[in-house]
């Protein structure tokens, strides 16, 4: 999911920033996802508050992303 690394690397300015926003939002539900599931299929706690500390960061990652997706691109695909 999300954008391929080429396309970023030629693109600059708006058109990275969009792109690259473009790239995080659709990568982070798989990170939220990841860090779900750790929570309640791991085993080891380090792996498990791991879980929980990506869950956590990526849910607030993604918010702020989208944010700024909205006010500086508004729905321009």
């Amino acid at each position: 999911v999300g954008m391929r690394m080429e396309k970023l690397e030629v693109l600059t300015g708006e058109e990275f920033d969009l792109a690259f926003l473009d790239s995080m939002i659709s990568h982070h539900p798989g990170a939220i996802y990841l860090g779900k599931e750790s929570q309640t299929r791991g085993y080891h706690r380090k792996l498990i508050n791991l879980g929980k500390q990506v869950e956590d960061s990526q849910i607030k990652e993604l918010n702020q992303l989208r944010k700024w997706r909205h006010h500086w691109f508004g729905d321009k695909l």
